[in-house]
């Protein structure tokens, strides 16, 4: 039993140095989605960057246990680096298709040949085609377990040197970004396990603003690849999903940045998002077609029916309008609800502890 003078292991250890401006400020409520628009603007206060020599990383622990440490979590420094974070990457691609000519750092580079080895992967690992169940094939247990072994290694060998200390964080992380091995099941919350992956890279000083475009377009884009596969290939379960009511069984931030990339369009109105047709043709430029066009493949009827929020989506007269309801419903439908949240675990670089 903890005594009055010990440490919660979700607090974070003596004040680690950083050397850029403090997180931008939430809401007292314990509702923030009404500013998800507004937290992460690039006019924001930039993410705070660690000394990593200095820096007392720590394994990464579960935090989020009651309905009351969901509401410690959207007014913590971790939700605020995170909200910021997301926020300057839907506002790099405002108006800018995936084909646009972006720089790619070395970085980037070297995250991209990581994301191909995990899905690389994938080909040592063939489903049992014997599993006659809709969900769960139990060959991505496998798979699993050859991605945590693998991980360390694609740290050390695609990562700069300078950073292997923190690798006691990144990899709770990464290997939580793939899906779940005991429940066989993949959603929203494993996808925010990546984007807190990005933001760990980025406050360990491997990201610039001018590789927030590529962050989306080549990098946010070979995940969701590598992820849909391993949907499709073992059958993995929607975790958290709402059914026929949520936006989509597995994703959720594509379709914010999908947003994005269509506002300012002159010849693109929301009513696309119902023409099957157009969203083929626009799926390899705009991420939000790919979504639309991966929905497609995977259901069957009509569109209204096995998607009837998307479908609504389609009657907002204007892009900016969606992308702008798509962050409060993130913030509301997915990072404030418990069982989604629950599994996120919490170090130094990602610190549960109230603003």
């Amino acid at each position: 039993m903890a005594t009055p003078h010990s440490k919660s292991p979700c607090a974070s250890s003596s004040a680690p140095p950083d050397t850029a401006m403090p997180p931008p400020p939430l809401p007292t409520t314990a509702q923030p989605a009404a500013t998800a628009t507004a937290v992460g603007s690039t006019s924001a206060p930039t993410i705070s960057r660690v000394v990593v020599a200095e820096f007392p990383f720590k394994t990464p622990t579960k935090c989020i246990r009651t309905n009351q440490d969901v509401d410690i979590w959207l007014h913590s420094k971790a939700f605020a680096f995170l909200m910021t974070f997301l926020g300057q990457l839907n506002e790099s691609v405002q108006g800018l298709a995936n084909s646009y000519s972006c720089p790619v750092s070395p970085v980037l580079t070297q995250i991209i040949a990581m994301l191909d080895r995990v899905n690389a992967l994938t080909d040592q690992f063939p489903p049992q085609v014997s599993s006659l169940s809709r969900y769960g094939n139990p060959t991505f247990r496998s798979w699993m377990n050859a991605l945590k072994k693998e991980a360390a290694t694609l740290h050390a060998e695609h990562l700069p040197m300078d950073v292997q200390p923190a690798l006691v964080e990144l990899e709770a992380y990464f290997t939580g970004a793939f899906g779940n091995e005991t429940r066989i099941d993949y959603g929203s919350g494993h996808e925010l396990s990546f984007l807190v992956w990005l933001v760990c890279l980025d406050r360990l000083g491997l990201f610039q603003l001018e590789d927030r475009v590529a962050l989306v377009t080549r990098v946010f884009a070979k995940y969701l690849e590598v992820v849909r596969r391993l949907q499709l290939a073992y059958k993995l379960e929607p975790a958290g999903s709402h059914g026929v009511w949520g936006l989509d069984d597995y994703q959720f931030v594509p379709f914010i940045f999908g947003s994005a990339q269509f506002i300012g369009s002159v010849h693109s109105k929301p009513t696309v998002i119902a023409d099957k047709d157009v969203a083929n043709e626009l799926a390899p430029e705009y991420m939000l077609m790919r979504c639309i066009q991966f929905t497609n493949e995977v259901k069957t009827g009509p569109f209204f029916e096995h998607s009837p929020t998307l479908y609504s989506i389609s009657g907002v007269p204007y892009w900016k309008k969606v992308n702008q309801g798509l962050q409060k419903m993130y913030v509301g439908d997915t990072l404030s609800k418990f069982p989604v949240v629950q599994h996120l675990p919490f170090g130094n670089l990602m610190p549960f502890e109230r603003m």
